[in-house]
């Protein structure tokens, strides 16, 4: 059996060595009682790299996940968890810990240290399920957050499924094909979009509140890196209208439609709104926010109708933008005014781009 030499040169049984520590997981959870929230992965190795004991906690209560973490570790062998036995020592990778640790444990000798076999467990972390209870997008049970009220949700699913069934991505020849909104009673100014979905999967609408955060979202979608290592802020605000087969939702989310009986357009057609702020944390949509959403919707789907040349317009650069205005319902505000703009294409060595407004 591996083993490990204590500071007195003694031989120390692998198993008996712990590492206690968290990492903050990449993705976020949505439980329909709060917030989406990015959950907190407590872990317990022993010397052989073996995980003995593992949690999930809040941000609010970040210590709960490392206690039933823990517990785990030092009850009886569940599930493949557990060893039934009390460490000889004990290293946690910050300072927060020891109290825990020296509670539950009393008389374990514990320190602040480096675990190679914490490391190597938090690399592989995007690749663990958190969790039984997330189903579905992103766990979400219920369209019916915050101020969202049955009418209001069935309003944007009306204009959502208006928009699906003309198929915008056949007419919008890639991500980069970039139009504009401007609705000042709905607080948008020339917010930049784009219609996603010519591939043949992933069909929606990706909002960003000016043309400088679309292009630095471009800017990183193109780089190497991964989006959930980025720095706190570096990721631009993003809204979106996401469409999704039925299997992807939660039975929560099906019964919540059938429920209320809000139309869906044939298809991978189930509209999810979607608000990502610069912390990867995907959030309900407020009334305001969904409204923004349903106005973008029925704008792109009266372009399309009155303007049979829209495929077209992408094929060539150098043209004059094209603007439209148009009052389309929203929600119970009546018909609120928006203008949508279309971003000429632009040669690859132009760097320059024309405000359309």
């Amino acid at each position: 059996m591996p083993s490990r030499h204590s500071r007195r040169g003694e031989t120390q049984p692998a198993h008996l060595i712990w590492a206690v520590g968290t990492s903050t997981m990449p993705g976020s959870i949505k439980d329909g009682d709060h917030l989406p929230f990015r959950p907190i992965f407590a872990a317990v190795v022993n010397g052989h790299g073996l995980v003995i004991g593992h949690g999930v906690s809040m941000p609010d209560e970040p210590l709960s996940g490392v206690e039933e973490a823990l517990r785990q570790a030092i009850g009886k062998p569940t599930g493949g968890f557990g060893s039934g036995n009390i460490p000889l020592r004990v290293t946690v990778d910050e300072e927060a810990l020891l109290p825990l640790v020296r509670r539950l444990l009393p008389g374990v000798p514990a320190k602040v240290g480096r675990s190679p076999e914490l490391q190597e467990l938090f690399r592989n972390l995007p690749t663990i399920e958190l969790s039984q209870t997330e189903t579905g997008i992103m766990g979400l049970t219920t369209y019916l957050d915050g101020d969202l009220t049955p009418a209001l949700v069935e309003s944007f699913f009306s204009a959502s499924a208006d928009l699906y069934r003309r198929q915008p991505w056949t007419l919008f020849a890639d991500d980069q094909c970039l139009f504009q909104v401007t609705s000042r009673g709905l607080a948008m100014n020339q917010w930049c979009g784009c219609v996603i979905g010519q591939a043949g999967e992933s069909y929606g609408v990706l909002l960003f509140e000016s043309r400088l955060d679309q292009q630095r979202f471009t800017l990183l979608a193109k780089s190497e890196n991964d989006p959930s290592q980025l720095a706190v802020g570096q990721l631009p605000p993003q809204h979106a209208i996401s469409f999704e087969p039925l299997d992807a939702l939660s039975r929560e989310l099906i019964a919540e439609i059938e429920q209320y009986r809000w139309p869906v357009a044939p298809g991978d057609a189930y509209p999810v709104p979607l608000h990502v702020d610069p912390n990867f944390m995907e959030l309900p949509s407020s009334r305001d926010e969904l409204a923004r959403l349903e106005a973008t919707a029925r704008a792109l789907t009266r372009l399309i109708d009155n303007l049979p040349e829209l495929e077209d317009y992408w094929l060539w650069t150098g043209q004059e933008p094209l603007r439209r205005q148009f009052r389309v319902p929203v929600q119970d505000r009546g018909l609120v005014s928006v203008s949508i703009s279309l971003i000429p294409p632009q040669d690859e060595d132009d760097e320059d781009w024309h405000d359309v407004m």
